[in-house]
């Protein structure tokens, strides 16, 4: 194999990594939704329980409630994050059949520049290439990554205070409501 043989290949599994990259990235974001999207209904029935259960004259009650309401406002917002970053994104590619196409026909003056070019013109305009897709895709990746990262820092701070709520919950055990008859 020679080098520059050597070098497309390394070239094309750095393409490959990314591709890998953003696969994972959106297995990950689709992850947090659907844990956010269950945590959600869970502590809307919460949050129903304390208004209906816990008595109003508990000292700590409006807390309960806008501790509860950031919880559910910091899950949401963790959605949003994790959606933002599956939105649909640009992605390049080493050659891309536009190139090769008039509307629906074939251009066939690009087959015949592809076809008749030297081996060396060619390896040169596809290490260009694979550079410029690289490099895009990377900056990509990183700024989903970066989406999702935030999305998961403002899930994670909201089970604190799920862990906060709780613990406020069972230091300071409220009076409950008597059901009624």
């Amino acid at each position: 194999m020679s080098s520059i043989s050597g070098f497309i290949d390394e070239l094309n599994k750095q393409y490959n990594r990314q591709t890998d990259t953003k696969n994972s990235l959106e297995n990950k974001s689709s992850f947090l939704i659907t844990v956010c999207g269950i945590v959600i209904p869970l502590l809307f029935g919460f949050g129903i329980f304390v208004i209906e259960k816990i008595d109003r004259s508990y000292p700590l009650f409006i807390y309960l409630q806008l501790i509860l309401g950031l919880i559910i406002i910091m899950n949401i917002l963790a959605i949003v994050f994790a959606v933002w970053s599956t939105r649909i994104k640009e992605y390049e590619y080493p050659f891309i059949h536009c190139i090769f196409f008039d509307n629906s026909s074939i251009k066939e003056s690009e087959v015949t520049n592809f076809s008749n070019s030297e081996q060396k013109e060619f390896n040169k305009n596809l290490i260009q290439q694979y550079l410029h897709c690289n490099k895009h895709n990377f900056e990509t990746n990183q700024k989903t990554a970066k989406l999702l990262r935030n999305g998961q820092y403002v899930f994670i701070a909201s089970l604190v205070l799920v862990a906060f709520l709780i613990g406020l919950l069972f230091s300071f055990p409220p009076q409950l409501n008597s059901p009624s008859q």
